[in-house]
């Protein structure tokens, strides 16, 4: 891919877009290709950085080593590990690739003299960074106003296992572990009485968001709007 379509992609495709153009193309030429196959832990939190990278194509998914139950997919043009060399610490996230992915590289030597170049990087990566700090920080002060008012709706663990040798029980018992592993919105649906809170609150305690609240909410209470 040539120069000028690098940079069309860089202005089109990601946050860069933010920067001169005159820094994305001395930024481009840089720019290497690398192929990674799935099921590969392209980066470990809390290491240094070895460069950065630039998801081309393909799915990757990144944790936060603060906070283990979260995760975050990685989309086309998703940029890993700026932040690190903008605040010239190790990185804050492992990156693990769900399916095969093409990446721009930047190596961390090329990339720090960018930054030592390009003060245009520093500054205009920091005002989002200060943004970012006061979205987190006006969430961090509802918290505490959310978990009063959902408390009365709060599921705090599961009634009971699903017990028995019955093919139906071993069914749903491998069915509940099916969602709990892939997190794929589910139906759960029967007659009244057969536990259906109760599987809900399996599969979400058998999840890797375990950890986030889980509600309980009686539709029937609710109050339909009168618009037409």
């Amino acid at each position: 891919m040539s120069v000028p379509k690098i940079v069309t992609w860089l202005q089109e495709r990601t946050a860069l877009t933010v920067l001169p153009e005159k820094v994305l193309s001395a930024i481009a030429p840089c720019l290497e290709e690398r192929t990674t196959g799935a099921n590969q832990t392209l980066i470990k939190a809390q290491t240094q950085p070895r460069g950065l990278y630039i998801l081309q194509w393909g799915q990757a998914e990144s944790q936060d080593a603060t906070n283990t139950s979260s995760k975050v997919s990685l989309l086309p043009g998703s940029i890993i590990n700026l932040q690190s060399f903008i605040l010239d610490q190790p990185t804050r996230e492992t990156v693990i690739t769900h399916s095969e992915c093409r990446f721009w590289f930047i190596k961390s030597d090329t990339m720090r003299e960018f930054i030592g170049q390009y003060p245009e990087i520093t500054q205009v990566f920091s005002q989002q960074l200060a943004e970012e700090l006061a979205s987190v920080s006006s969430q961090l002060n509802f918290e505490p106003e959310r978990a009063y008012i959902l408390r009365p709706y709060l599921v705090t663990k599961a009634r009971r296992g699903i017990v028995g040798r019955s093919r139906y029980a071993v069914r749903l018992r491998q069915q509940i572990k099916q969602a709990s592993d892939h997190r794929e919105s589910v139906v759960i649906f029967g007659e009244p009485g057969l536990g259906k809170d109760n599987a809900a609150t399996l599969i979400h305690f058998g999840s890797s968001y375990r950890r986030e609240p889980i509600i309980k909410v009686d539709c029937s209470t609710l109050q339909a709007s009168g618009a037409e």
